[in-house]
């Protein structure tokens, strides 16, 4: 398609770069607070665990629920570890299993932290009504639906 239309707007490209600004804009605002970059990147995952607290939650459920490889989700666990974020917890009927779960530390962080989440999330939200918003999930969930397809998931 670019060399058909090399002047045409690119989705990809929007969506990556949008990604790359709120990214940026998270890990500024937690750096502010205290934490390092590190800790900053994973603020969606520390968030995920922390909403299913009553879940068991494995780095398998991590690897469904944001589409990463189990490399990418293994490096990340054991960087929360390291910080001491999280603990993996052995499974008392299968010692391979190990539950990823939220330390003291993980769970005041998270919860320090969600007054910021909220607000980046009101401030991107105050620039589009609420149909709009509802529209962008439903185009996002087609995009994601497709480049699943693509990918072979």
């Amino acid at each position: 398609m670019y060399k058909k239309e090399p002047h045409k707007r690119f989705v990809g490209f929007q969506i990556s770069r949008t990604q790359r600004c709120f990214k940026r804009v998270i890990e500024k605002k937690v750096n502010e607070q205290g934490f390092g970059h590190e800790v900053a990147k994973y603020a969606w995952f520390i968030g995920y665990i922390h909403q299913r607290n009553n879940e068991h939650i494995y780095q398998k459920t991590l690897e469904n629920a944001f589409n990463m490889p189990r490399s990418s989700i293994t490096k990340m666990v054991q960087e929360l570890e390291k910080s001491e974020l999280i603990t993996r917890e052995t499974v008392e009927n299968d010692a391979r299993l190990k539950e990823v779960v939220l330390t003291e530390k993980g769970n005041r962080f998270i919860e320090e932290h969600l007054e910021m989440l909220d607000e980046i999330e009101d401030s991107i939200r105050q620039c589009m009504t609420k149909e709009e918003a509802e529209t962008l999930f439903m185009l996002l969930g087609k995009i994601d639906c497709v480049l699943e397809m693509e990918s072979g998931k």
